[in-house]
């Protein structure tokens, strides 16, 4: 559940798209998407003002996710904007594109090339991803139009590790947790699996430390 900003999916300069709306959204809902491509911002996280356009809010996003679990200095994450980041050489069930095009399919898993963190390695992280799924309306006597509905995150299954691959841990979504000194390290990778069979698009993914 979030505010849905519904950006302009036509500009080539992607980080100078506009926003052309912002719609409350809870569990369930479906929401059109013509012309646009969503961000979702779960609500609860604070937004510095009015973001002017996407590169703005992503920035407003992330650093407002940081201020919402207290107790945290740095977040690194995936906007999910463009198909870099993801480690393209363990091909599994799933797609890759711009704009939050980006999708796991049918058990397939998708992996992020590491990334590394910021100072010592941490002891306590939390890490979260957001889960959405595109439907189809197609009514006898309208258009065709694709909806955005948020799902679970525990559509989703997460690995990662800290330590470049050398070993690894199964975190939930949003949850405080302790890594391991056998597993801290300052090399980080997000390894996300579907749980359920289908098709659903990630949204992002973040790491708080």
């Amino acid at each position: 559940m979030g505010t849905i900003y519904l950006i302009d999916a036509h500009n080539p300069t992607l980080a100078d798209s506009e926003i052309n709306d912002t719609i409350p959204l809870e569990s369930g809902d479906t929401l059109p998407l013509i012309g646009s491509f969503p961000i979702n911002v779960p609500f609860g996280t604070p937004v510095d003002g009015n973001p002017t356009d996407l590169n703005d809010l992503i920035t407003k996003k992330y650093t407002g996710l940081l201020a919402y679990y207290p107790g945290f200095t740095y977040i690194d994450y995936e906007d999910c904007l463009d198909a870099t980041g993801w480690d393209t050489s363990l091909y599994k069930g799933y797609t890759l594109g711009e704009r939050l095009t980006t999708s796991i399919y049918d058990t397939g898993t998708l992996q992020s090339n590491p990334v590394t963190l910021t100072g010592a390695a941490p002891s306590e992280v939390i890490i979260t991803w957001e889960v959405f799924q595109l439907t189809m309306a197609n009514p006898k006597d309208g258009l065709l139009v694709r909806e955005y509905q948020e799902v679970d995150a525990t559509n989703f299954q997460a690995q990662v590790s800290f330590n470049g691959g050398s070993t690894w841990v199964t975190l939930p979504d949003g949850v405080l947790f302790s890594v391991p000194p056998a597993d801290q390290g300052t090399s980080f990778i997000m390894s996300l699996t579907t749980a359920t069979s289908g098709r659903f698009w990630l949204g992002g993914w973040a790491v708080l430390y």
